[in-house]
């Protein structure tokens, strides 16, 4: 077992390098430092804000979804503005400027489920801080909205071992905090406060996600002394009530009801039929936040039938339950046991990869023409796909559609429209041998050909790149709306191929690149939105196509 030094050097060194390569984006640094100053005028905050139309855009969303619930509807930034207030105002800015890098090759699936305990575990914060504490839930939004940023770090960094390892977790129940601490030596929740550190975040945010990690941790031990939640900061009980009632809702763990109550009783407007009332509302606003983020949640989601058997067993609770028998924690010596043999595995996989990485994540390699420059952080190679992206024409495929895409860009901007941008590519996994005169390779692009055009009509605008490559601008398109058709296109592809050459479906496939700007700022560049296609495109080469990744770029 690691010393509590070691796995503080080790969530640093992640921490830093990673606020090298994650940076936020120049409003939010400019909203922070703006707000440093207590009598800041709400007016040079709308002038900051306005800066970037499409976190505008979202603002404007929130504030007249069911989250705030206004009494009419809000129709701009002045309007928001006076409603909300500076700080809640500012929350918001900053919940809506994560580095669009954090998400960057990230599986679909993958990124539903963060995206689905992320925004539930937001929506509850906001609502125990409101119903159950009686004060603002914006700060405990925004807390929600971050605690779980660290995942996302530890996925990027250590690649497939990691996310096969939440992928056991789910799968098995299992606590996903104790199973980090055994694999890796520390939980995400403490990267996620150090990455907010190195963002120079307010202390409040990491210091509430720090104290809930660790009344949490020690709900899960046997503590040597009585635990109090009136001993920990409100927020810290507020995020760690949220967190447990998340676990619940998407892993149906209710073993967690005992320890809700228990911690729910410590705040001064607790009943069980407010915290119930809460929770049943959280869906529908869960639901409303995915469309404004722009993000696809799993289909299945259904929290009613999950709440009502929860509640029930709360209500059987006696009043006089005590700490030391409402957590069923995992001893270490008892984790071994519970966990899969694949499980173990990945856990030993992953304590050697951060052990062997570790050393690179504070290497760095210095520009010695110019001596003036900072240390650049010496990239740590995760896969052979990363390696040969350098060898892509991504200059090519600049030069071939920069041209259109501006002219697009500048269009949707002036029509105040999100674009998107879709690369496809058509693959060869295995080499074809055939008796039919016709090239199949041949045959299989002017199929792919044909279905592109079917499926985008006069929706968009088809430029082909190379023989295999097309790129299409989608005005007017969501991401979601993108993923969707590049999916069916996919599936048509496969289709087709199996029912026009039975048998060579399994040796071709389509890889699929998206990128999407909700409405492009007047500095916004263009090269950004094509470079970043081009990363999605390269994310779903490596997985041999079949799936489609795509990014939002701000």
């Amino acid at each position: 077992m690691q010393s509590a030094a070691d796995s503080s050097k080790i969530v640093d060194d992640l921490a830093r390098r990673a606020g090298r390569l994650f940076s936020l984006p120049a409003v939010a640094v400019e909203v922070l430092r703006l707000t440093e100053d207590p009598g800041v005028e709400a007016a040079k905050i709308k002038e900051c804000i306005e800066k970037d139309p499409a976190i505008t855009v979202r603002i404007l969303r929130v504030v007249n979804s069911s989250l705030f619930g206004p009494a009419q509807k809000v129709d701009n930034l002045g309007q928001a503005v006076a409603m909300l207030g500076i700080k809640p105002l500012k929350m918001l800015v900053l919940g809506f400027s994560l580095p669009p890098d954090l998400f960057a090759d990230i599986a679909a699936d993958q990124l539903r489920r963060y995206w689905l305990r992320t925004l539930t575990k937001a929506v509850l914060c906001r609502g125990i801080c409101q119903t159950l504490a009686q004060q603002s839930g914006d700060e405990a939004f925004l807390t929600g909205l971050l605690s779980d940023i660290g995942q996302l770090v530890l996925i990027q960094e250590l690649g497939e071992p990691y996310t096969k390892l939440l992928e056991e977790v789910e799968r098995d129940r299992l606590e996903l905090a104790t199973v980090e601490r055994h694999a890796l030596g520390i939980e995400h929740a403490s990267l996620s406060a150090a990455m907010l550190r190195q963002w120079a975040m307010p202390e409040l945010f990491y210091r509430t996600i720090e104290e809930s990690a660790s009344l949490l941790d020690k709900l899960r031990s046997e503590p040597e002394e009585p635990l109090d939640p009136m001993d920990y900061p409100r927020q810290a009980v507020i995020l760690a009530i949220a967190e447990l009632l998340t676990q619940l809702l998407t892993s149906a763990g209710e073993e967690k009801v005992p320890t809700i109550e228990w911690l729910a009783r410590s705040l001064p407007a607790y009943t069980s039929e407010a915290l119930k009332e809460t929770v049943l509302a959280t869906q529908k606003k869960v639901e409303g936040l995915a469309e404004i983020f722009s993000v696809r949640l799993p289909d299945s989601l259904c929290y009613e039938e999950v709440i009502e058997q929860a509640f029930h067993r709360m209500s059987d609770i006696s009043f006089d339950i005590t700490p030391e028998i409402i957590m069923e924690g995992t001893p270490a010596d008892m984790l071994e046991v519970q966990l899969s043999t694949d499980c173990m595995q990945l856990a030993e996989e992953l304590r050697g990869l951060l052990s062997t990485e570790k050393p690179a994540l504070t290497n760095t390699k210095t520009d010695t023409s110019n001596k003036d420059k900072p240390p650049v952080s010496k990239p740590v190679e995760k896969d052979p796909h990363r390696r040969q992206r350098r060898n892509d024409p991504t200059n090519d495929i600049l030069g071939a559609i920069f041209e259109p895409a501006d002219s697009e860009v500048n269009r949707c901007r002036n029509s105040r429209q999100p674009l998107s941008l879709m690369l496809v590519e058509q693959l060869v996994l295995h080499r074809i041998t055939t008796d039919q005169e016709e090239n199949p390779k041949e045959l299989h692009r002017r199929l792919l050909e044909q279905i592109l055009e079917r499926a985008v009509g006069d929706r968009g605008q088809e430029i082909p790149i190379e023989s295999n490559r097309w790129a299409i601008l989608l005005p007017g398109f969501e991401r979601r709306e993108s993923v969707e058709l590049g999916g069916r296109i996919s599936q048509m592809f496969t289709k087709t191929v199996a029912r026009i050459r039975p048998g060579e479906e399994t040796n071709v496939a389509t890889a699929i690149g998206v990128s999407m700007v909700d409405v492009a700022a007047r500095n916004f560049e263009t090269g950004r939105l094509i470079t970043a296609a081009v990363d999605c495109l390269h994310a779903s080469v490596a997985t041999d196509g079949g799936i489609v990744k795509s990014i939002e770029v701000y």
